[in-house]
């Protein structure tokens, strides 16, 4: 018997094996993270919409209630009333105008809605302790409903 010194095959195979399976438990731990970042940044861009939204809808409290029940779902779906008032007209096309830029803001970044994704507005007018109040609550999710915000406001009624 001669005295060798090495390794056989059979123990080069057992750390190769070792060394994949690390390889692909990293792998692993690597799209994970990247999944949690994607997450976390859409669901930072829904509340920066949200946000957006809302501090748009404190500036024009005598029109809020022309956002109420909106779907940004699809932004050709968005319709303009027209009133016989020239000013009222004004003020309406200037609110559709921005829901269509929110829309488009929002499928720009996040993409077109799928079959769970909510982009609503709401706005419910409500009397709390003898005063008029607008309830506002901007309701936007994505990823078919996976990351959601959802911000509510609540404003003093003209």
């Amino acid at each position: 018997m001669t005295n060798q010194q090495g390794f056989t095959l059979i123990e080069s195979l057992v750390s190769v094996a070792f060394i994949a399976i690390g390889f692909v438990g990293v792998f692993g731990l690597v799209n994970v993270s990247n999944d949690m970042l994607h997450n976390s940044i859409e669901r930072e861009h829904l509340n920066d919409q949200s946000n957006a939204i809302i501090e748009t809808l404190s500036a024009d409290i005598s029109g809020i209630e022309t956002y109420k029940s909106k779907n940004l779902n699809h932004c050709g779906a968005l319709k303009s009333k027209i009133n016989k008032n020239a000013k009222q007209k004004k003020n309406e096309e200037t609110q559709f105008k921005r829901m269509k830029r929110w829309c488009e803001k929002i499928q720009a970044r996040l993409g077109s809605a799928q079959a769970n994704d909510k982009r609503n507005i709401h706005v419910v007018k409500k009397k709390i302790a003898g005063k008029n109040v607008y309830i506002v609550a901007v309701e936007l999710t994505s990823r078919n409903g996976k990351n959601s915000s959802w911000v509510k406001r609540v404003f003093n009624a003209p």
